[in-house]
């Protein structure tokens, strides 16, 4: 089977692009009560917690995450920015083009042509609905854990909880890719999905956020 260590090099993979997704989502939207900063930075941010970083925990980190957070998107909207809007903004290939990145698929598509289409791209919930997020409130939209996702690789993935094969169940049921239009470095077995190599950082970091933004508590 595959070790304990290459479980947790899938969830240490990647640093910059989560990172930066955090800046701009989390950071930029620093207030104190209904003030903005006017220069906000990451020690303006965590100004409130203790000094030292060892006693931080969820229970610390959540509510300065639920205080902060003072944008909600809508999911759809027809004339106010949205969900759709968001991602093209986070996940544009920056290649001067109209495209977005499908993080499972690995490959830039036209955003316009084919948004919300059987052949082209939806967004995923990285922190699946059917596991917690549900199907409204503010989790739902929280494009920390949503990414453009090809329609159909998406769908291959389900609900099922990110990992890699011979974990859970034996490497024989692992199939790899994980879709035939999914990336090559992709697996999944009938109980977890094994994202790109270079995305699984980004990943971890996004159900770490969730968890620790606790939306909805659970025993």
């Amino acid at each position: 089977g595959v070790s304990r260590e290459r479980l947790i090099i899938i969830i240490i993979i990647s640093l910059s692009t989560m990172i930066h997704r955090f800046i701009l989502l989390s950071l930029a939207a620093c207030h104190t009560m209904a003030q903005l900063y006017s220069n906000c930075n990451e020690q303006d941010y965590y100004n409130s917690l203790p000094s030292d970083i060892s006693t931080w925990t969820r229970e610390i980190l959540g509510p300065l995450l639920k205080s902060t957070h003072r944008h909600f998107l809508p999911y759809t909207h027809s004339s106010k920015e949205d969900v759709w809007d968001a991602l093209r903004d986070l996940d544009g290939c920056y290649n001067g083009s109209e495209e977005v990145h499908l993080i499972y698929k690995d490959t830039c598509l036209n955003a316009d042509t084919y948004q919300g289409t059987s052949t082209g791209w939806n967004r995923e919930h990285l922190w699946p609905k059917s596991l917690g997020v549900g199907t409204s409130g503010a989790d739902m939209t929280d494009v920390h854990h949503l990414r453009p996702a090809d329609w159909n690789v998406n769908a291959a993935r389900g609900n099922k909880y990110f990992g890699d094969c011979g974990i859970v169940r034996p490497t024989s049921e692992c199939d790899s890719p994980a879709h035939p239009e999914a990336a090559l470095s992709t697996a999944e077995d009938p109980a977890v999905w094994r994202p790109p190599t270079h995305v699984r950082g980004d990943i971890a970091r996004a159900i770490f956020y969730m968890q620790v933004r606790s939306y909805r508590e659970r025993e």
